[in-house]
C-alpha cells in the first residue's frame, strides 16, 4: 500500500513484475536497454547476491536510487541496506550519483480532501554516510562469498539442492552427475536417490 503512494511521486516510471530474480533482472535490463528514466523494482544479480532497489532513477549525470521504508525515523540498519545496494549496483556497472531514503513523515497531517504525496513522505539523502561505508560492505560481501564457496564445495547431493527451490550453485555442484542418472527417475522418491 505505502509503495504504491511512493510510485505516485515519480513519472514516466515502469515497474518491474514480481517474479523469479532471473526473470525481474532480465526485465530491468531491457528497461535500462529502453532508457526508461524511471525503474520500481529494479533487480541485479551481482557475484551471487541479488539487490533490489524500490526507485531507481536515471537522469544526465547518472544513477540514484531510492529505499522506502515503512517507518517514521531512520534505523541504523537501514544504513547496511543502502550501502549493500550501493556495492552492488556499482558493481552491476551503473554510475552511481546518490541515494535516498524514504520514510513516513510523522508531521505530516492529513486534514484535506486529497493525499498530498510529497508531504507524506520524508527524503533523506544518505550518499555521504553510504559512500564511506562501502569498502566495509565490500569487505563484508566478499568475505560472505568466499565463506558461501567453501561451504556450498563440502556439502553432498541432497534434498535441498532442489526443494523449496533449486539451489544457484546446483550446476556447480552437479556438474560430475551425468545427464541420466537416478536423479532423472520419477519413480523414485527424491529422498532415495
Amino acid at each position: 500500500k505505502v509503495l504504491s503512494l511512493v510510485h505516485q511521486r515519480f513519472e514516466e516510471a515502469r515497474q518491474i513484475p514480481k517474479s523469479s530474480d532471473e526473470k525481474m533482472v532480465k526485465a530491468t535490463q531491457k528497461a535500462l536497454k529502453a532508457e526508461v528514466p524511471t525503474i520500481f523494482d529494479a533487480t541485479f544479480i551481482v557475484d551471487g547476491f541479488v539487490v533490489r532497489v524500490d526507485v531507481l532513477c536515471k537522469n544526465e549525470e547518472g544513477y540514484s536510487f531510492y529505499e522506502l521504508k515503512n517507518s517514521t525515523g531512520i534505523k541504523s540498519s537501514y544504513y547496511d541496506d543502502l550501502t549493500y545496494s550501493w556495492v552492488l549496483l556499482s558493481k552491476a556497472g551503473l554510475a552511481l550519483k546518490e541515494c535516498y531514503l524514504l520514510h513516513i513523515n510523522k508531521q505530516y497531517v492529513y486534514n484535506t480532501p486529497t493525499l498530498d504525496h510529497e508531504q507524506l513522505f520524508e527524503e533523506k539523502r544518505l550518499t555521504k554516510p553510504i559512500k564511506r561505508r562501502q569498502n566495509e560492505i565490500a569487505i563484508l560481501l566478499d568475505n560472505f562469498k568466499e565463506e558461501m564457496e567453501k561451504k556450498r564445495d563440502n556439502y553432498p547431493l541432497g534434498t535441498y539442492c532442489m526443494e523449496p527451490y533449486a539451489c544457484e550453485y546446483k550446476a556447480h555442484c552437479w556438474k560430475a552427475i551425468p545427464e541420466v542418472s537416478l536423479f532423472n527417475m520419477q519413480q523414485l522418491p527424491l529422498k532415495t536417490k
